[in-house]
């Protein structure tokens, strides 16, 4: 088990759909990237949207990512916790990634204590006013109910019915007009209530930035459809970095 109090954040892979690169290769680099910092990794928070899309029905799970949920347990197994926030794209997981894999599934936000910070982590969707209609279609995604409904349609129509659902998701999120200003509002908006928060962290809008709102830092992660990028905390310090995926690919 490692002594160390770095603690890790990526966000946003999308595995599932090609973007710059297809998404096998941006699986070999996870993976990479992984079997990288778990030398001295404490915790990893994946925040969100790993998946494209993703349904656990009752006895069938997407196919693939045999090697990467292969990585991840043995992480889980060496004594680092891996702490995965649902994102818009992949909301409906029901328990495989925490009984196969020792995972643990969180609907944020969730507030940690880190070395003595307090973080919010939040994948970013649906947060503060406003945005009505994004809002009510996340409320219904998220009803068991109609979570059941869809579980009764067979897989081989089902999981198309899924691509289709996240590539119109991704044209309808285009509808928030300044989403970093959006977020930024959002964390003022919070510091009035919980003003002993440090760290905000959020993804969802793909643009990596870090930067101070009031006495707090929020950072956002970025992707791995473009960017690559991760933050890293070393117990005081929040460093945003780029995964290196070039050097990877021709090593």
């Amino acid at each position: 088990m490692s002594n160390s109090s770095t603690v890790y954040f990526c966000s946003d892979v999308h595995l599932g759909i090609d973007t710059e690169q297809p998404s096998h290769i941006r699986e070999q680099a996870l993976i990479n990237w992984l079997n990288t910092i778990k030398a001295d990794a404490s915790h990893i928070y994946i925040v969100g949207d790993l998946f494209d899309y993703w349904y656990e029905y009752k006895s069938v799970v997407p196919k693939g990512y045999f090697e990467l949920f292969a990585t991840m347990k043995s992480i889980v197994d060496s004594g680092i916790s891996i702490t995965y926030l649902k994102g818009n794209h992949d909301l409906w997981h029901y328990g495989y990634l925490t009984d196969q894999l020792g995972i643990t599934i969180a609907t944020g936000p969730i507030i940690s204590d880190l070395n003595g910070h307090k973080f919010y982590i939040t994948h970013g969707d649906g947060i503060g006013k406003g945005d009505i209609g994004y809002k009510i279609i996340k409320s219904i995604l998220r009803n068991r109910f109609c979570q059941q409904l869809f579980g009764a349609i067979h897989p081989t129509l089902g999981l198309p019915l899924m691509r289709y659902m996240s590539k119109r998701s991704r044209v309808s999120h285009k509808h928030v007009a300044n989403p970093t200003a959006h977020h930024h509002q959002y964390c003022q908006d919070t510091l009035l209530q919980q003003p002993d928060i440090d760290y905000f962290i959020m993804g969802h809008i793909h643009h990596k930035e870090i930067t101070d709102i009031g006495q707090a830092k929020y950072i956002n992660l970025g992707d791995w459809t473009s960017a690559y990028s991760y933050a890293k905390w070393d117990g005081e310090q929040m460093e945003l970095l780029r995964w290196n995926i070039n050097s990877y690919m021709n090593d």
